[in-house]
């Protein structure tokens, strides 16, 4: 039995620069997190209802909540990148999503570490139900990615199985509380 170790076989990784992008076009396509993109898009304390005045967002008003990198970032909620950059002087609720890691494990396989985080104002991060956003959102990720099978990704998990690292985690500084799970697959 011979190894095949030839230039070909050695995984390149090349949808490396898309996995945030492509986690993201899940979210948007999933209909069983409406609630994410509302706590995203409302910032009264109702966001949570199913009302005339928290309407469902369309396809297009989720995707206009994504940064595409012009200066002004306050008009956006959901970011390919890790860390909240500028302190703003807005009250909103924003996640970032990016691979934070990459460890091969031979020349074919690696692990995929990728970061979800939520980030909220802290004025708006309690509910009128007592809940809160950033409990909320952080739950609507995992619901929606946590076995998801993601384009050039492959399957997600939450699972310490899966790696050790997988967990949620408190982030971020006052007046930007946050959470950050950390989700990861094998790939080929």
């Amino acid at each position: 039995m011979s190894i095949d170790n030839s230039a070909d076989s050695y995984n390149k990784f090349t949808d490396y620069p898309l996995f945030a992008y492509n986690c993201i076009s899940h979210l948007i396509q999933d209909t069983d997190i409406e609630l994410l993109w509302k706590l995203l898009y409302y910032n009264d304390r109702d966001a949570w209802k199913e009302d005339a005045s928290h309407p469902d967002l369309t396809r297009t008003q989720k995707s206009a909540l994504i940064y595409e990198g012009s200066s002004d970032s306050t008009s956006y909620r959901v970011f390919l990148d890790f860390g909240i950059d500028d302190p703003w002087d807005v009250q909103a609720a924003q996640i970032r999503i990016s691979p934070i890691g990459l460890e091969p494990t031979n020349y074919i396989v690696g692990h995929i570490i990728m970061a979800l985080e939520t980030y909220v104002h802290f004025s708006i991060n309690t509910l009128s139900n007592y809940q809160t956003r950033v409990d909320t959102i952080t739950q609507q990720l995992i619901l929606s990615l946590n076995g998801a099978n993601i384009k050039g990704f492959g399957k997600m998990y939450f699972d310490a199985k899966a790696s050790r690292k997988c967990d949620t985690r408190v982030i971020g500084t006052i007046p930007w509380k946050g959470k950050r799970t950390i989700m990861c697959n094998w790939t080929t």
